[in-house]
């Protein structure tokens, strides 16, 4: 010990919010590793377009583009589509990076997403990489150049200038990707054509096209048009969920994130499930309650959230497999014909109840007139990897785990040189990812 003077040590916060402008944070936050960063930015994206256009009750028509400049130089990456807008409210909210906005996260349904952190995690991923372009979003006659960034301390800072903009249908975002030599030698690179084939292959009713420019050259352009008539259905982002679906701790998450947002009245409450749209219904579960009025009375009366829930299951009928729509065969096999050519053909569709939770695994493969690929989609939204990986899968002479070890032993994995084409679809309204990346299935 010395004497002298003493520093009297400060106890600073720092904000966990800085972590989305890291790249190693980054990484855990997407679940997935520098080089597919840009990869990650074109499926949060184009997701968001998709349950936009379809909230709405609009048809998809989404658009990819990528722009990239000389090979060391930065991709423009620009999704748009037709849907009803972002409002200047909402994009204000997502510069807070104190929260996560979700519509999504605390319901259980057959949805894309439900993290509530992915166009955050864009704006992180633009600036990570040390680019000094702003996120453009261009909506409702509204041009909004947004940019966030950490001082040393880690406390994130926003920039968000508003101008006229000339269209106001749907939305238009950019995002610019690119290596900086000061952060990381990774220049994240996105196959443009791959994404837009999987988005078209597990959503026949949406228009997806896609553009790519390389630097010099005229650019590459696909269009992929829907293949089923108005009478083809999915389940919507906007359709109520079931009772059945819930198990306690998801339901009073449902609940308490009521409670804090909007208190409602029991009653009210019950009607937002299927089955339980009615006034009878809900008066009927809603009897089953002692004391409780409204939802903010079960923070004291904790113990009847389990008799709320049993009554609005005993009130209403397990949901069907056939609420989570499809994917028809005959779609599957246009595209595969279109893409790689057909030879031999073949499909299955398994639907299945699992404790009142429908789940349905669609499958198709193909024998190719030249190397197709290899799709996974989960509730139409592709995925990066198998998401049955930890299933195990059995078969007189054969075990294994994981639907890719799976179609690899029984010579039905598309390898990228061998004449296959294949795509899993996993469907359920209660999925459990494994990974920030929304890849791997909990099962």
């Amino acid at each position: 010990m010395t004497a002298g003077a003493a520093l009297h040590r400060e106890l600073f916060a720092m904000p966990r919010a800085g972590e989305f402008f890291d790249l190693r944070a980054l990484q855990a936050q997407t679940g997935r590793t520098l080089d597919k960063f840009a990869d990650v930015v074109v499926k949060e994206l184009v997701d968001n377009a998709l349950d936009a256009c379809e909230s709405s009750g609009r048809r998809p028509d989404v658009f990819l583009g990528v722009e990239e400049s000389e090979e060391s130089g930065p991709q423009m990456i620009t999704v748009g589509d037709n849907g009803p807008g972002m409002t200047t409210e909402l994009l204000d909210q997502l510069l807070d990076f104190s929260l996560l906005v979700s519509d999504k996260s605390a319901y259980r349904s057959p949805t894309r997403g439900s993290q509530g952190n992915a166009l955050k995690t864009v704006l992180g991923i633009a600036t990570a990489f040390g680019r000094t372009e702003p996120v453009i979003v261009e909506s409702l006659g509204v041009r909004h150049e947004m940019r966030a960034g950490v001082d040393p301390a880690g406390h994130v800072w926003t920039e968000h200038e508003k101008s006229a903009a000339g269209d106001d249908t749907g939305t238009m975002i950019t995002v610019t990707v690119g290596r900086a030599a000061d952060r990381s030698n990774v220049l994240p690179i996105v196959d443009t054509a791959r994404w837009a084939r999987a988005f078209a292959l597990v959503n026949p009713h949406a228009e997806v096209r896609s553009h790519l420019g390389h630097y010099g050259t005229s650019p590459e352009v696909d269009s992929y048009k829907p293949t089923v008539g108005e009478d083809w259905s999915k389940p919507l982002p906007t359709d109520p969920t079931s009772a059945h679906w819930y198990d306690l701790r998801s339901f009073e998450r449902l609940v308490f994130s009521y409670i804090r947002k909007r208190d409602l009245p029991v009653g009210e409450f019950v009607r937002t499930f299927a089955g339980l749209t009615s006034t009878r219904k809900a008066k009927s579960v809603s009897a089953r309650l002692d004391g409780v009025a409204h939802l903010s009375d079960l923070e004291t009366h904790r113990e009847q959230i389990a008799g709320l829930l049993a009554a609005m299951k005993d009130e209403s009928r397990v949901p069907k497999a056939s609420v989570l729509g499809r994917v028809p065969e005959e779609h599957y096999r246009a595209c595969f014909e279109e893409w790689y050519g057909v030879e031999r053909f073949w499909f299955a569709r398994q639907p299945a109840l699992v404790d009142a939770v429908p789940w349905v695994v669609e499958i198709a493969i193909a024998e190719t007139r030249k190397p197709g690929e290899m799709f996974y989609a989960v509730n139409y939204s592709p995925t990066f990897d198998d998401p049955l990986t930890r299933l195990p899968f059995s078969i007189p002479g054969l075990s294994t785990t994981g639907a890719r070890s799976f179609l690899e032993q029984r010579d039905a994995f598309p390898d990228g040189t061998s004449y296959r084409a294949a795509a899993i679809h996993v469907l359920s309204p209660v999925v459990e990812f494994l990974d920030k990346g929304k890849s791997t299935l909990a099962l």
